[in-house]
C-alpha cells in the first residue's frame, strides 16, 4: 500500500453515481469516506473540472474523491449581476473567501458588501446567498464540507445544456443534491 507521500497528485476516478433522491446523496458521502485522501498542489487554470452555470463559472480545485469525502473546494468567477437567491444546505457548511471585485453577500440576517479579503461562513442550514452587484467580475473561493457541492453544480449545468425549464424538476433536483433553494 502506498504512503500518503506517496499519493500526492495522483489521479483518482469520478466516482459514477446516480443522484436521485437526498438518501442517494448520503450514499455517495458515505463511499467517499472510505477512499484515501490525495495530498494536491494545484493552480486554478490546471482545474480537471470546470462548470459553467448561467453568469457564472466554477472550477473544481479539490473534490470529494480526492478528499475522502470530507471537502469540496472551487474559484468561481461570477458576473455582474449575477449570483445564487436564498438558500441553505441542511448537512454541510459553506465558506467563502472573496478574491477580487465585490459581493452583495447574506448569511442569516446579516448582508454586507463582501471585498477582497472578506471571508463568509454559512453553517448547516444557514441561509445565505449572493449576488454580484458590481461592474466587474467577482473572483472567490468556496469550499463546502463534507463534499459533494461539485455534484450539485455539475446537475445544475446539466439541466442548463438540456433545457429544463420545469421548475419543480429543478427544485427537487437541486434538493436531492443538499441544496434547498428558497422561495423569494
Amino acid at each position: 500500500m502506498k504512503t500518503v507521500d506517496e499519493r500526492t497528485g495522483e489521479k483518482v476516478e469520478k466516482t459514477v453515481f446516480s443522484i436521485n433522491t437526498s438518501e442517494d446523496f448520503a450514499r455517495l458521502r458515505q463511499l467517499w469516506s472510505k477512499l484515501p485522501m490525495i495530498p494536491k498542489v494545484t493552480r486554478v487554470e490546471d482545474a480537471p473540472s470546470v462548470f459553467r452555470l448561467p453568469g457564472s463559472t466554477i472550477k473544481v480545485l479539490m473534490s470529494g474523491e480526492e478528499s475522502g469525502g470530507s471537502v469540496s473546494v472551487f474559484y468561481q468567477e461570477v458576473e455582474p449581476g449575477s449570483g445564487a437567491p436564498p438558500h441553505h444546505q441542511p448537512n454541510e457548511e459553506e465558506h467563502f473567501f472573496i478574491l477580487e471585485g465585490e459581493m452583495e453577500m447574506t448569511v442569516g440576517n446579516q448582508t454586507i458588501t463582501a471585498k477582497p479579503g472578506t471571508f463568509v461562513f454559512a453553517p448547516r442550514n444557514a441561509t445565505h446567498a449572493f449576488k454580484n452587484r458590481g461592474t466587474s467580475v467577482c473572483k472567490f473561493l468556496t469550499w463546502n464540507s463534507p463534499a459533494g457541492h461539485e455534484r450539485m453544480f455539475e446537475a445544475g449545468q446539466r439541466m442548463g445544456e438540456q433545457g429544463v425549464k420545469d421548475l419543480e424538476l429543478r427544485r427537487r433536483t437541486l434538493t436531492a443534491h443538499d441544496t434547498i433553494f428558497h422561495d423569494r
